[in-house]
Protein backbone atom coordinates (compact mmCIF):
# COMPACT_ATOMS: atom_id res chain seq x y z
CA UNK A 1 0.00 0.00 0.00
CA UNK A 2 1.41 3.58 -0.43
CA UNK A 3 2.65 5.14 2.38
CA UNK A 4 -0.44 7.92 1.77
CA UNK A 5 -2.65 5.13 1.93
CA UNK A 6 -6.17 5.45 -0.24
CA UNK A 7 -6.98 9.25 -0.58
CA UNK A 8 -10.98 10.41 -0.65
CA UNK A 9 -12.09 13.78 -1.31
CA UNK A 10 -15.68 14.48 0.54
CA UNK A 11 -17.64 17.18 -0.87
CA UNK A 12 -20.10 19.34 1.97
CA UNK A 13 -21.89 22.23 1.32
CA UNK A 14 -18.97 25.08 1.28
CA UNK A 15 -15.74 22.48 2.65
CA UNK A 16 -13.75 20.19 0.78
CA UNK A 17 -11.93 16.95 3.23
CA UNK A 18 -8.85 15.19 1.56
CA UNK A 19 -8.84 11.92 4.04
CA UNK A 20 -6.42 9.63 4.17
CA UNK A 21 -8.01 5.58 4.49
CA UNK A 22 -5.09 3.27 6.09
CA UNK A 23 -5.23 -0.08 7.92
CA UNK A 24 -5.28 1.52 10.93
CA UNK A 25 -8.23 4.27 10.39
CA UNK A 26 -9.37 7.10 8.35
CA UNK A 27 -7.56 10.29 8.97
CA UNK A 28 -8.33 13.84 7.69
CA UNK A 29 -4.92 15.38 6.04
CA UNK A 30 -6.69 18.72 4.89
CA UNK A 31 -9.74 20.61 4.47
CA UNK A 32 -10.53 23.54 1.99
CA UNK A 33 -13.09 25.90 2.49
CA UNK A 34 -15.04 27.03 -1.17
CA UNK A 35 -16.96 30.34 -2.09
CA UNK A 36 -19.94 28.75 -3.10
CA UNK A 37 -22.36 26.13 -2.82
CA UNK A 38 -20.41 22.53 -4.27
CA UNK A 39 -23.09 20.52 -5.62
CA UNK A 40 -19.93 17.59 -6.82
CA UNK A 41 -16.73 16.44 -6.50
CA UNK A 42 -14.85 14.26 -8.93
CA UNK A 43 -11.21 13.03 -9.65
CA UNK A 44 -10.32 12.86 -13.19
CA UNK A 45 -9.04 9.57 -14.68
CA UNK A 46 -5.79 10.28 -14.27
CA UNK A 47 -6.26 11.82 -10.69
CA UNK A 48 -4.06 14.41 -10.97
CA UNK A 49 -6.83 16.89 -10.57
CA UNK A 50 -10.25 16.88 -8.43
CA UNK A 51 -13.16 19.15 -10.21
CA UNK A 52 -16.21 20.66 -8.16
CA UNK A 53 -19.00 22.36 -9.35
CA UNK A 54 -20.08 24.74 -7.57
CA UNK A 55 -23.47 26.79 -8.74
CA UNK A 56 -22.30 27.94 -12.28
CA UNK A 57 -18.55 27.08 -12.30
CA UNK A 58 -16.02 24.37 -12.46
CA UNK A 59 -13.10 24.36 -10.14
CA UNK A 60 -10.15 22.77 -10.58
CA UNK A 61 -8.10 21.85 -7.45
CA UNK A 62 -4.87 19.91 -7.30
CA UNK A 63 -5.81 16.76 -5.20
CA UNK A 64 -3.04 16.69 -2.90
CA UNK A 65 -2.91 20.15 -1.88
CA UNK A 66 -6.50 21.22 -2.49
CA UNK A 67 -4.88 24.54 -3.96
CA UNK A 68 -7.62 25.91 -6.51
CA UNK A 69 -6.02 25.30 -10.12
CA UNK A 70 -8.37 27.76 -12.02
CA UNK A 71 -11.96 28.03 -13.37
Amino acid sequence: MHPCGLLLAINYVKEIKLMSLLPTGVYEVMAAKTNYNSIGLKYSECGNILVSNEQNLLMLYNPFTLKALGY
